[in-house]
C-alpha cells in the first residue's frame, strides 16, 4: 500500500471516528434497529407472517367484530344433516326444498356457496337410463317426469338467489373464452383486471340454473401461509373479465 492510500484510509478512519463523536450512541443504535425491521418488513419471511396471522387471531378471540346489524344466518352441510339427510350431493330436489324454506321462514336472499356443476344423477329421467331392470312402461313414466335441475331451476327462477362460481387455472396454458356472466361493475380511473388476482376460467353452474339465477358471485379464496383463508376478494380477473365476489 503507498503512501497515498494510507493516507485516504488514515482520513476515512478519521472522519469516522469524528461522526461517532458527533452522533450519539443511542441514536446510532435506533437507527440501525430502524433499518433492519425495515429490512425484514420488506422481505416478509414466513415465520414473521405465521407471527402476524397468530396475533391477528389472537384479537379476534379476545375482541371479536361485533354485529353490525346485518342478519346473516349460515346453514351448514354438517354431520348431523348428513345422517339425516344421506350423503353429499343430495338430490336437487332437495336443495330445492330446502332454499323454499328459508324464503319461507323469511329469508330476503338465499347465496349458494357450493357449485352445481353437473346434472343430478338421481333425477328421475337419469334413473330411468341408469337402473336395470326396469319395465319399458316404467322408463317412460320416469322420462316424462320433470328432472331435479329443472325443479331447482324454478324455484331459483321465483326467488332472489345467487350461485357461485369459482376461478380455476387451466394446466394448457390456453386462453379460452371464458363463459363469465358480466355484473354491472364501473371502473374509474383505468382498467382493474391487472391489479386482480387472476383466473383462466371458472367453474360454473349448469346453464339451466345459471340463467335462473338473479346473480352470479365467485367464492375463490387465497389462503394465508397457514392454509387458513382469512381473506376474500371482492374483485377477480378472470381472463381480462372483472368478475364480483359472493361477498359484495
Amino acid at each position: 500500500m503507498d503512501s497515498k492510500a494510507r493516507l485516504r484510509r488514515k482520513a476515512k478512519m478519521r472522519w469516522w471516528s469524528g461522526l461517532a463523536k458527533r452522533v450519539p450512541y443511542h441514536l446510532l443504535w435506533a437507527v440501525s434497529v430502524l433499518s433492519f425491521g425495515v429490512t425484514v418488513r420488506y422481505a416478509d419471511p414466513v415465520l414473521l407472517q405465521s407471527l402476524r396471522l397468530q396475533i391477528f387471531d389472537f384479537y379476534q378471540r379476545v375482541h371479536p367484530r361485533a354485529d353490525n346489524g346485518h342478519h346473516v344466518a349460515i346453514v351448514d352441510i354438517d354431520e348431523r344433516s348428513l345422517a339425516a339427510i344421506g350423503q353429499w350431493p343430495w338430490p336437487r330436489t332437495v336443495v330445492s326444498d330446502l332454499a323454499a324454506r328459508l324464503f319461507g321462514m323469511g329469508a330476503a336472499v338465499v347465496a349458494f356457496d357450493v357449485i352445481f356443476a353437473e346434472p343430478d344423477r338421481m333425477s328421475a329421467p337419469s334413473l330411468a337410463e341408469q337402473m336395470p331392470g326396469l319395465s319399458e312402461e316404467v322408463r317412460d313414466q320416469l322420462r316424462r317426469l320433470p328432472g331435479n335441475d329443472a325443479v331447482l331451476a324454478a324455484t331459483i327462477r321465483s326467488n332472489k338467489v345467487v350461485l357461485a362460481q369459482a376461478g380455476t387455472d387451466l394446466s394448457s396454458g390456453k386462453s379460452p373464452a371464458p363463459r363469465v356472466r358480466k355484473s354491472a361493475i364501473a371502473e374509474i380511473g383505468g382498467k382493474a383486471a391487472p391489479y386482480l388476482p387472476g383466473y383462466d376460467d371458472v367453474v360454473h353452474n349448469l346453464p339451466e340454473l345459471e340463467q335462473a339465477a338473479r346473480g352470479i358471485g365467485t367464492i375463490s379464496a387465497n389462503p394465508e401461509v397457514d392454509g387458513v383463508a382469512r381473506r376474500q376478494p371482492l374483485l377477480l380477473n378472470v381472463n381480462g373479465a372483472v368478475v364480483p365476489s359472493i361477498e359484495i
